[in-house]
């Protein structure tokens, strides 16, 4: 009898810390939560009080959004943007630098790092780039405008020296290394798969074998860039998009159209949280193009009224307009068309795919 009482007690005892743990645990991201919340109205609150220039302010806020849209950027990351720009940061430069230390290997503190480097590279085009150099001590090699000349005598492009001035900042080859790879006839694809296996310049599993120049020339680099700009805010591999250049998608198109269905994305939630404001200057530079779009609109057969009623439903001029004339050519109706924007399809998407019921 006193045996069982013993194992019932010993029941309740377990079940009570157990109980206790996920409340703590609960507790704790309830509180992260809150905090990770009060992060971002900080940061409101501070570009409120230093950022004068409503469309300035715009600006900042839409660039943050788009960060954590286009990177799918963890909590973390946004937490740190914020909290330096909280300390008085630049926000547009902290901003960019993170866009920078997209393509490194470095852990995200080198973002202040180079931040602090700024006046050192004041007047310079690609300061964040020179200060990136300088904290790593120019560990992915540096060219001047000599090297850039000799690697285009040699049959490189300028495009094969952006791509690969991309490639060497994840730390394992130099830019100087990649070209050498690039000109005896290695695919960016391979340095880059090479590069992301983390194999070692002195890998025995290194490539090495060459090409002609002709089969070099007829390599296309921008799709290789292309292809990095896209896998970079969609989480795909860069050979995804390769393939699909070796299958005819122009990824020129395909990329413009991924960051326009961003942006859509980034306009929506700055809308829902409604934290931008409205610029005086704006409207006054923009009357004129606003009443040439209403004109234009009204064309498409949608009267003053129906315009007043999209704008106030939160749609822009040029949104509506677009959805005027995908239905004024029998491609849905100008409601449904805007819905379907708004949740996040590209004009160009919709104009292809026609009404949603095709």
């Amino acid at each position: 009898m006193h045996k069982k009482l013993f194992k019932i007690l010993a029941v309740i005892l377990t079940i009570s810390i157990l109980s206790v743990g996920i409340t703590m645990v609960v507790a704790q991201e309830i509180e992260k939560a809150k905090q990770d919340i009060s992060k971002y109205d900080k940061i409101v609150q501070t570009l409120n009080e230093t950022v004068v220039d409503e469309d300035e302010f715009n600006e900042i806020m839409y660039n943050y959004e788009y960060v954590a849209e286009a990177y799918n950027a963890s909590q973390n990351d946004l937490n740190y943007i914020a909290g330096l720009i909280i300390d008085g940061a630049n926000p547009k430069d902290v901003i960019s630098i993170y866009h920078f230390w997209r393509d490194t290997s470095e852990d995200k503190i080198i973002i202040e790092q180079i931040y602090n480097l700024k006046s050192k590279y004041a007047g310079s085009l690609a300061w964040i780039e020179d200060a990136f150099n300088d904290v790593t001590n120019d560990k992915c090699g540096v060219l001047d405008i000599n090297d850039i000349n000799e690697y285009q005598e040699r049959g490189l492009s300028i495009s094969d020296i952006v791509a690969a001035n991309t490639l060497c900042r994840k730390g394992v080859y130099t830019i100087q290394q990649i070209l050498e790879k690039r000109l005896s006839g290695i695919t960016f694809e391979e340095i880059s798969n090479d590069i992301y296996s983390n194999l070692s310049a002195n890998s025995s599993n290194e490539i090495n074998y060459a090409k002609t120049k002709n089969q070099i020339k007829n390599e296309n680099t921008d799709d290789f860039i292309n292809s990095m700009r896209l896998a970079n805010i969609t989480n795909e591999s860069v050979s995804v998009y390769l393939d699909e250049a070796k299958g005819g998608e122009d990824l020129s198109r395909k990329l413009a159209e991924k960051n326009s269905e961003i942006s859509n994305k980034v306009s929506k939630k700055l809308k829902e949280k409604n934290v931008l404001k409205k610029s005086k200057r704006s409207e006054e530079l923009n009357k004129p193009v606003i009443d040439s779009f209403i004109e234009k609109i009204k064309d498409n057969d949608i009267s003053e009224d129906q315009i007043s009623v999209f704008i106030d439903a939160g749609y822009e001029y040029v949104d509506i307009f677009n959805a005027s004339l995908v239905a004024k050519n029998g491609k849905g109706k100008i409601g449904e068309l805007l819905e379907r924007f708004k949740n996040g399809e590209s004009w160009i998407t919709i104009l292809e795919g026609g009404a949603a019921n095709e």
